[in-house]
């Protein structure tokens, strides 16, 4: 994508990021090849950067930003472009999970998105967005799971995730994939912020039989609440409907297993995958 001076303004995000790489490169008159050498990265991929035609991942452009001494202009692009690729109301959500102190879900169908491997998402994405072609594809994987970083740092949020068991008995992706993404699962319970409950389907009905529910914790008050299905959002920052979630979401996890037993249970469904 060529873009001239005056259409700095009409660019989507994911453009702006790649204007502003090529413009701080040609700026400091290196060429892809020099800044390529100076990141450890391939010259033709970063050249797709630039033409918006690929979407680098988040430590990609962390490099890039210091090899060209950017001091932390094309991370902040970044992350405004990584948001676009979301409907606005995911986004809003996503500016408020990076401030919340915990976080708490009921997973109907699928693994929370800050919990998932690649090829878990890509088959959730590809199944879908049947339409879409895998550049899209690879914007909502790599958009997905950069937001891992958030359960990963020093002062991480609490995730207390309650799973229903179709989450574990569906093979998303087929068995090699669904194996893989447990183990990944499981692993992130060892971490002290990473706690699950599972949901077996012998418990019977419960409040979120429609979708999935998530409550984030912001200045130590539940003060979010998100509710969602395959293909929509709601997010609800009214005390009346907090409340409510709140309500609903403690007689989910009174009906649960416990988190041990949870834990045993998901190693148990991991070996059948294996």
């Amino acid at each position: 994508m060529d873009v001239q001076r005056g259409d700095v303004a009409t660019l989507t995000p994911k453009a702006l990021l790649g204007y502003e790489t090529r413009r701080l490169r040609e700026s400091a008159n290196l060429s892809l090849a020099q800044v390529a050498r100076k990141a450890c990265c391939d010259k033709t991929y970063l050249s797709r950067v630039e033409r918006a035609e690929k979407f680098p991942s988040e430590a990609f452009m962390a490099t890039i930003d210091t090899a060209l001494n950017a001091n932390g202009l094309l991370n902040r692009l970044w992350l405004v472009a990584r948001n676009s690729t979301f409907a606005d109301y995911v986004q809003r959500y996503l500016e408020l999970e990076v401030k919340a102190s915990a976080m708490y879900k009921y997973m109907s169908q699928t693994m929370p998105g800050i919990l998932q491997i690649g090829d878990y998402t890509r088959a959730i994405t590809r199944a879908g967005l049947p339409r879409a072609d895998e550049e899209r594809v690879e914007e909502f994987v790599v958009a997905r799971l950069s937001r891992q970083r958030l359960i990963e740092q020093k002062a991480a949020p609490l995730l207390w995730t309650v799973l229903d068991e179709a989450v574990l008995r569906r093979p998303i992706g087929g068995r090699r994939v669904m194996a893989a993404q447990l183990e990944h699962a499981i692993e992130a319970a060892q971490r002290p912020n990473v706690v699950f409950q599972v949901l077996p389907f012998e418990a019977g009905e419960h409040g979120s039989l429609g979708g999935s529910l998530t409550l984030l914790t912001v200045s130590d008050n539940p003060s979010v609440a998100y509710r969602e299905n395959s293909h929509t959002g709601e997010l609800d920052e009214s005390r009346a409907a907090v409340d409510e979630c709140s309500l609903r979401y403690d007689l989910i996890r009174a009906q649960a297993l416990s988190p041990k037993a949870s834990l045993a249970f998901m190693e148990k469904v991991w070996e059948e995958y294996r």
